[in-house]
């Protein structure tokens, strides 16, 4: 018998121990509720628990997001709402004023209406907002430029793109033996950078002879060899090239092509005999070498445009300045100051047909200048970007340096600013549309867009029913106003039933995520009592087994005596 280490006494002490530590395990997790409160509970599971979490609350927030959504919508189409009754009232007007039976006065007094409506039409697009966001200004809409996500304004048009226009380089003088010497073969050339070929059978040789007099059948006769080879190249390569057109003017053979800006191109190979068909019909001089091209250009003047610009060289003290912003910032532009007349300077006796690009490099070299001179004058934090300046469809396209959402560009209504088109022009901000986060993770979103609503964008800023033609005319206007209200209120209708949708989505979707991750997180009551009860019976009788086994060492005492 051995005193100095009761073994009994020990197993019973650590039997008792765990039994203890087994029950407070058992009670914690009954008094929260939860099977894991601590990582050492279930290290994997309290990883996937709060994995899960996260996208519960995710979920959640995203379900509020929605309906938040669904608010600002139903805010804009409440606002269209009235957009869309005051443009029956105006449209009523309309039809009225359109009666002979109606004075002078009588159709002045129905402008004046017209005039508050038009007005209210553009105060229920420039106040309508949602926790401070427009939203029927156009400043969510679509982006101001395709392709660039910076804030850009166009200014109304002082001309127009054209086409490339490929002149023959040699006088065609029409004759009976003029082609004698054609052969068969293929002709090549590039239409819009694309490779184009057609070949000229013997059938079609004898044709261009016998036609060799005409020089409007033979314009035909190329032009529907060329157009012919356009679709088969279109056929074959997906493409969607524009036909040529062929005339004849100035004793010379002409390729016109059918796009328009400095993508559209015309050029054709050098033949190295005699006998080509672009050759012999001048579009080539025999003893010229290489290939020979033309380009369209994004912008050439108008005679109004020109007369515009004719105008602006000649303006002098206040009328040469303009104040435009940038990003926010006001920055004014003196054209007649040193550093800033480039484009007065690039102007002599401008007349139709002037190149704009020209022009818009001159423009942007003085807004750059004024921006330079202003950023100087300001901390680094109130400094803009360089804006660039470019011609398209016989427009100035001015666009911000930032491609932040918050980009902006505005012009004064100054002289200077209405003699290039920009004034009172706005490009709000890039437009792009606003995103509602409907997910719980990265990229699930929704884009939505609303279009500008007001007056001009419309269509009716300038309708008149004082007379009866403009009465008439205002009618159509008006029809086409209200079926871009309905278009919009229609798409919104259709943005927040979807989001209805997605708010249901999202509410199944975090009830069966909550399920499984209670699974893993949660304690079963009933399974966990039982372990109590068990624990608890156990430590009680691992308590009455101690007592005994210190007594074991008792018998000792027996060997005393």
């Amino acid at each position: 018998m051995r005193i100095n280490h009761n073994i009994a006494a020990l197993n019973t002490y650590r039997q008792f121990n765990n039994a203890n530590a087994a029950q407070g395990k058992s009670m914690e997790k009954l008094s929260s509720g939860l099977r894991i409160n601590k990582a050492g509970d279930d290290a994997a599971g309290l990883a996937i628990s709060e994995k899960m979490r996260g996208q519960i609350r995710g979920l959640d927030m995203a379900s509020k997001n929605a309906q938040d959504g669904v608010s600002l919508l139903q805010t804009a189409e409440g606002a269209l709402n009235e957009t869309h009754s005051i443009l029956q009232r105006m449209r009523e007007l309309g039809v009225q004023s359109s009666n002979d039976t109606n004075t002078d006065g009588d159709r002045a007094s129905i402008q004046t209406e017209i005039s508050q409506l038009k007005d209210e039409v553009d105060r229920i697009g420039n106040t309508t907002e949602f926790n401070t966001k427009k939203l029927i200004d156009g400043s969510i809409g679509e982006k101001k430029m395709a392709g660039t996500n910076n804030a850009a304004v166009i200014s109304t048009a002082l001309g127009k793109e054209t086409s490339a226009l490929l002149a023959g380089e040699a006088n065609y003088t029409a004759s009976a033996t003029a082609l004698n010497t054609l052969t068969g073969g293929t002709s090549t050339l590039y239409v819009d950078g694309a490779k184009v070929q057609f070949n000229l059978d013997s059938a079609r040789v004898n044709e261009y002879k016998a036609a060799s007099n005409d020089t409007t059948k033979l314009a035909s006769l190329l032009k529907d060899d060329i157009n012919k080879a356009i679709e088969t190249s279109n056929t074959a390569n997906g493409t969607q090239i524009a036909k040529v057109n062929v005339d004849y003017s100035s004793s010379k053979f002409n390729i016109t092509s059918g796009s328009t800006g400095a993508t559209s191109t015309i050029m054709t190979e050098k033949a190295g005999a005699a006998t080509d068909l672009f050759q012999l019909m001048g579009i080539h001089n025999a003893a010229t070498a290489g290939n020979r091209s033309a380009t369209g250009k994004e912008g050439v003047l108008n005679a109004a445009g020109a007369g515009n610009l004719g105008a602006f060289d000649g303006l002098t003290s206040n009328d040469a300045k303009m104040t435009f912003s940038v990003d926010g910032k006001d920055i004014q532009v003196n054209f007649n100051a040193a550093g800033t007349n480039a484009l007065q300077t690039a102007l002599s006796s401008p007349a139709a047909g002037d190149d704009m690009t020209a022009l818009a490099t001159a423009l942007q070299t003085d807004f750059n200048a004024a921006i330079t001179n202003y950023n100087n004058t300001v901390p680094t934090s109130e400094q803009v970007q360089a804006v660039k300046v470019t011609a398209k469809d016989g427009a100035f396209v001015v666009e911000s340096g930032s491609d932040k959402a918050t980009s902006s560009i505005k012009f004064d209504n100054s002289e200077a600013a209405q003699l290039l088109g920009l004034a009172k022009q706005s490009s709000a901000t890039q437009g792009g549309g606003v995103d509602f986060q409907i997910g719980a993770n990265q990229t699930q979103t929704m884009k939505i867009t609303v279009e500008d609503m007001r007056t001009d964008a419309l269509g009716i800023k300038d309708i008149n029913l004082s007379t009866k033609e403009g009465a008439q005319d205002a009618i159509n206007k008006i029809d086409t106003a209200i079926e871009k209200v309905s278009t919009q209120r229609s798409n919104l209708g259709a943005f927040q039933n979807r989001l209805e949708h997605t708010i249901n989505n999202l509410g199944t979707s975090s009830e069966n995520l909550t399920a499984a991750e209670s699974r893993v997180r949660d304690v079963d009551m009933a399974k966990e009592m039982m372990e109590q009860t068990k624990n608890s019976i156990l430590s009680q009788a691992a308590q009455a087994m101690l007592a005994q086994s210190n007594q074991l060492p008792q018998g000792v005492l027996q060997l005393l005596r």
